[in-house]
């Protein structure tokens, strides 16, 4: 049922402004109550469940003052330990964060360059890969929540919106995640989270919100298809127009890339280098060799 921040929180950049009026009351659903709805509701089948693997792509825009970017966004996820998400732009990939058995790495397409993350980083994305889960649940990645039953005030238009408000993290550390799911069929709407980051060894506070306008069934899973969000001022939307479950992904697809101008010469220089006695070697790319004795 934590599917929902597979594709959000890898935007959490992209924010929305949400002003409401909340009315907050003791929930009559205890946190597990509430998940297993929002499970039945989000995966009926238990088909994300017992996946192995799945393959997701997503169209994100955002536009400009003069001129719209549109960025394909593709992520891959592989028990029990692999994660990738990849930018693309005009088809080719421009960046990437690969997750692989507690090591991770951000690859610069345009650059050429490869950066490994650690520390702080490290942790927030191993949060991330764990949210990718299938096995993981709420209850098992925060270590405070909270539910409580929410009701958002209409306009003259409209009636009051009934949600359940999960609210994770505390304030006191400046890290809240607020989910917001509807009361009728359990499927989360709208996500408000307040975050310390720390970036460039600075704290910084970000206050975001999305909203997930509509759902689609895709291979049995029901998958948050259309979500809106602003950034000071920049519209965006994410549209997923692909997924699928139990792909089959090598495990090379988890590792960082090698840029050379040559890979074929590269892999034949890691060769060499582990070879402990190099002379008299041939090599059929005509690699220089070394004989002891002068001819």
């Amino acid at each position: 049922m934590k599917r929902i921040f597979c594709g959000i929180f890898f935007a959490v950049l992209f924010f929305c402004g949400w002003a409401s009026v909340e009315t907050l009351e003791k929930s009559d659903l205890t946190l597990t109550e509430l998940e297993e709805k929002m499970e039945k509701a989000m995966d009926p089948d238990g088909a994300f469940r017992k996946a192995d693997s799945y393959v997701q792509r997503e169209m994100l825009k955002i536009e400009g003052l003069f001129v719209d970017s549109i960025y394909q966004i593709d992520l891959k996820y592989k028990k029990p330990h692999f994660f990738k998400l990849t930018t693309l732009e005009n088809n080719q990939p421009i960046s990437a964060v690969i997750f692989n058995a507690g090591s991770a790495w951000q690859v610069d397409y345009n650059e050429k360059k490869v950066t490994e993350i650690t520390g702080t980083d490290l942790l927030r994305l191993q949060m991330l890969y764990k949210l990718t889960s299938p096995a993981e649940k709420y209850s098992q990645l925060f270590k405070n929540i909270e539910v409580l039953r929410c009701k958002i005030q209409g306009d003259s238009e409209n009636a009051a919106e009934d949600y359940y408000k999960v609210v994770c993290g505390s304030a006191q550390n400046g890290n809240v995640i607020n989910i917001y799911v509807d009361a009728k069929d359990f499927l989360p709407r709208r996500i408000h989270a307040d975050l310390t980051l720390i970036i460039k060894s600075k704290k910084q506070k970000f206050e975001s919100d999305c909203n997930i306008e509509s759902y689609e069934l895709m291979d049995n899973v029901m998958i948050p298809q259309k979500s809106a969000s602003v950034s000071n001022g920049v519209e965006s939307t994410s549209t997923v127009f692909d997924y699928k479950l139990n792909v089959e992904i090598p495990d090379s697809e988890f590792l960082p890339p090698i840029f050379t101008e040559n890979k074929i010469r590269s892999r034949m220089d890691r060769f060499y280098n582990d070879r402990k006695d190099r002379r008299g070697f041939r090599s059929k790319f005509n690699r220089p060799h070394f004989d002891d004795k002068k001819k």
